[in-house]
């Protein structure tokens, strides 16, 4: 018996932290890192396939509700695509953004949530690559536009504080500009496309 009624005590109290977490008024703050698989989406895309990146950064949300919160967060994300349809198994466009996904986080039950937002990204760099060697994208006449809109929708599951978050961001905007003997980029139907998989760590700041 009095095993029980510390069990019962244990669970109250645990259910009680986790309640406080979601009140209104609440702040978290979630550093975060995972992987990423990036292509890209639209009508000139033949060629294009996934490849694999590295994602890291931190979200803080405000609770306005017990079942809605908004974010917003600061995250490096390694994207692009591989090119290997054409037999060049090691070619790849590497390109590194700095994003800010600004979500709205519908809270459904004490551990999963489903949101969606915007995403604002600056292009850091933008790279091709065959095996070990690397050029910057601009020598050919081409480059990564600086800016890129996103629309990314997602879920997550939380246990405890650690959060499992996987989303997809689909490009708003077309991802390329300039153009070169081989073809003009500044009109292509190619929009960045990425899913993520992270791992975070929630704080509660209030």
């Amino acid at each position: 018996m009095k095993k029980l009624i510390v069990l019962i005590s244990l669970l109250v109290m645990a259910v009680t932290a986790y309640s406080q977490q979601l009140r209104p008024g609440s702040v978290t703050i979630t550093p975060k890192m995972g992987i990423n698989a990036s292509s890209y989406f639209g009508d000139d895309n033949e060629g294009c396939e996934y490849k694999a990146g590295f994602t890291i950064g931190a979200e803080g949300e405000y609770y306005v509700k017990n079942w809605l919160g908004i974010s917003a967060g600061l995250m490096y994300s390694q994207q692009g695509c591989s090119a290997s349809e054409y037999g060049f198994s090691e070619a790849k466009i590497c390109t590194e953004y700095l994003n800010v996904p600004v979500l709205c986080n519908f809270h459904l039950g004490k551990c999963f949530s489903l949101k969606a937002g915007l995403q604002p990204g600056v292009n850091l760099s933008a790279k091709a690559k065959l095996g070990d060697v690397s050029a910057d994208l601009s020598r050919s006449g081409v480059d990564a536009k600086t800016f890129d809109i996103a629309m990314p929708i997602g879920m997550s599951f939380a246990f405890n504080n650690l959060v499992i978050d996987a989303r997809y961001a689909l490009g708003l905007t077309t991802a390329f500009k300039g153009k070169n003997d081989y073809g003009d980029l500044n009109n292509a139907d190619l929009y960045n496309s990425v899913f993520s998989l992270t791992l975070g760590y929630r704080f509660n700041l209030k």
